[in-house]
């Protein structure tokens, strides 16, 4: 075996927070980031209300604070809270002078008591990813290994190890920023890419970093009620219901405030599809909303494209859907774990800043706000330390093949990710009643113990196997919330 390369700053993974991350360190050294797939991947592209921040001299800090609180429950940490606010006009301005195309007028969303949303149309995480991309790749203190599938984390000799095209490699890296996203797509319902399975938190668990409130997790209440190939469910933006649209049931009755934080919407559809014993019983009507197709013109097309709908002509069916992690690798509220010289950011990360629901459009916001805070924070250290930098950034081979996952495994690994999915879906969603989640935190007990005393467990993939140890502390974080 040879010995490891090392590099500078190591990131895992390529989304928003990824790459404003490596922007802003690569004044300090050569960056390497790790993605699982293209560069352009993961939640970041399909975000498409945009990125909410006090722009307008009209509204102000505090009211985006308590906007913030409020949609959280109060469990916020208030501190977390003012830096990501505070922050966000600065951050709008820097992805504007990156080349961010934001309209002029900010739009209103769910929660906000302000229309302070900078978008672009409907595909304003596309137009974000496409301009950071075009930024990093530009950058010559920059290099991406894409289809990089990190495996291993020695958080003691802040190693990673990963596989690329059938090659195993170990790096070592004087910090490590994971940035992987989050696990919602473990959930049957969900608006996330099938590859947001959780892997840097699934990295930190094995490596004993501390984690929190994995049970947290955010369902977004206007998901089209229709599933696709390969492809996350067709989200229905925010931003729908901020332009006038309401949500009725099959008798019509608008049921619900569609303004309301996502939460207690998403609640309420849950309550309307108990009450009539079935999933297809709730409706986003959009037929009075103005100018439709000009406002959200990926959403219209999509709609006509993929599921013969015309929203300016019918009701559009829908359901709650998991759709953002409020748990994840416990920060400070510099973006470092409890191991030192090892961060997280974005959506992967716990800071604390969303309390028990995120509001609408803070999750764009999180991920470059405390990219920036990481990269101060290492400045900080630099120059109170006088660090020696690595300057080499070959990854050294350390296996020449990586063994198979086909065969007789393949089976059993699609119905363990049913399983689990079916599993997550049923008893560990949205149900608030204490006595009903206590039952359904047991079954969901048992059957990740039927899972992991089968004989077939060994065939899991290592990936899957990453999968059921998070899977196995989201399921503690809920029951010992109940507690």
């Amino acid at each position: 075996m040879e010995e490891n390369a090392t590099v500078s700053f190591a990131i895992i993974g390529s989304g928003i927070a990824g790459m404003s991350t490596a922007l802003h360190l690569s004044q300090f050294g050569n960056v390497v980031i790790y993605t699982k797939s293209q560069v352009i991947s993961g939640s970041t592209p399909l975000a498409q209300g945009g990125i909410a921040g006090v722009v307008s001299k009209d509204d102000t800090f505090e009211s985006h604070i308590e906007d913030t609180i409020n949609a959280g429950r109060g469990e916020n940490k208030r501190s977390v809270v003012e830096v990501l606010v505070r922050n966000a006009p600065q951050e709008i301005q820097f992805l504007r002078d990156l080349g961010v195309p934001f309209e002029k007028e900010q739009h209103l969303e769910g929660g906000h008591s302000f229309p302070r949303i900078s978008n672009v149309k409907d595909i304003s995480g596309k137009v974000i990813a496409e301009v950071l991309a075009f930024n990093v790749l530009a950058n010559k203190n920059i290099t991406i290994q894409e289809y990089a599938d990190v495996y291993h984390l020695d958080a003691q000799k802040k190693q990673i190890s990963y596989r690329k095209k059938n090659k195993k490699y170990s790096v070592v890296s004087d910090f490590i920023i994971i940035a992987t996203g989050g696990y919602s797509s473990l959930y049957r319902d969900s608006t996330s890419p099938k590859e947001n399975m959780g892997d840097g938190i699934s990295l930190a668990i094995e490596a004993g970093i501390k984690t929190k409130d994995l049970h947290k997790v955010q369902f977004h209440p206007t998901v089209l009620n229709k599933q696709r190939d390969n492809k996350p469910q067709l989200l229905l933006t925010e931003a729908i219901r901020g332009f006038g649209a309401t949500i009725i049931n099959t008798e019509g009755e608008q049921f619900i405030d569609p303004l309301l934080p996502r939460d207690v919407v998403a609640k309420a559809i849950y309550d309307e599809e108990q009450r009539q014993k079935s999933k297809n019983c709730v409706f986003l009507d959009a037929r009075k909303v103005p100018n439709f197709a000009d406002h959200f013109p990926f959403i219209t097309e999509t709609l006509q494209n993929e599921f013969f709908l015309d929203p300016q002509k019918e009701v559009l069916p829908i359901t709650f859907g998991a759709h953002y992690c409020m748990g994840g690798i416990e920060t400070n509220i510099w973006g470092e774990t409890s191991c030192t010289d090892i961060y997280a950011v974005g959506e992967c990360a716990n800071t604390g800043v969303h309390g028990e629901n995120r509001l609408a459009s803070n999750s764009l916001l999180e991920g470059v706000v405390f990219a920036r805070q990481i990269a101060r924070d290492i400045a900080k250290k630099i120059k109170n330390k006088n660090r020696i930098w690595h300057k080499e950034r070959e990854e050294r081979m350390i296996c020449d093949e990586v063994s198979s996952d086909h065969g007789i495994s393949d089976s059993y690994n699609t119905i363990f990710l049913q399983t689990i999915r079916n599993t997550l879906s049923q008893y560990l969603s949205i149900e608030t009643e204490k006595e009903k989640k206590q039952k359904n935190i047991q079954i969901a007990k048992d059957v990740l113990w039927r899972i992991r005393d089968a004989d077939t467990f060994s065939f899991l993939s290592q990936k899957n196997k990453m999968v059921f140890v998070l899977v196995q502390q989201l399921v503690q974080d809920a029951e010992d919330a109940l507690y």
